[in-house]
């Protein structure tokens, strides 16, 4: 379990226009956030030839005074391993399924979202994430080649964040 402190959960510093984006979130909003992450993981050793490791590890995450960013991180690994000959392999897995909100932001500060900042905003919506790395590795004598292939793949809910520059509003003619 962890408690921590966040002083600006949306990571934004400056005053919203509310009368162009009137649900644009607040400067400086903060929040106690705490995070209980109970683990299970199983280790496979045959030979040296192979080994495999596998765990699930569901992050839970509180934030106390902006409960629209509480979520759940359901994180599993899935790591395969051993030595062929004398050639040591690997292959890791890593799939987040971030059980989360589906609801977007509004920032209406001058700038719109944050740029580097929309990260962690993000990483607490929903969405599937898979990593994963093969590799083999030669050794020779004082040095060593190693080729790997990482891959990367994200799904998350479309999203358009409207922004003071980019929103736009119907008007009624009648």
């Amino acid at each position: 379990m962890k408690e921590t402190y966040d002083s600006n959960v949306y990571l934004q510093d400056e005053e919203p226009d509310l009368t162009k984006v009137p649900q644009a979130v607040q400067p400086f909003q903060d929040s106690f956030v705490t995070s209980v992450t109970p683990r299970a993981g199983l280790d496979y050793r045959a030979s040296s030839g192979f080994n495999a490791a596998l765990s699930y590890a569901p992050e839970f995450v509180w934030y106390h005074a902006e409960p629209s960013e509480d979520h759940i991180a359901h994180r599993s690994l899935l790591n395969l391993g051993g030595k062929l000959a004398t050639l040591p392999w690997q292959f890791g897995n890593s799939l987040t399924y971030v059980q989360g909100s589906e609801d977007n932001l509004y920032f209406g500060a001058p700038g719109g979202p944050p740029a580097i900042g929309s990260i962690p905003i993000r990483d607490r919506r929903q969405q599937l994430v898979y990593r994963g790395k093969a590799s083999l590795t030669w050794d020779l004598d004082s040095w060593f080649f190693r080729p790997s292939r990482p891959v990367t793949g994200m799904t998350s809910r479309p999203s358009s964040v409207p922004t003071l520059a980019t929103r736009t509003t119907s008007t009624d003619a009648s």
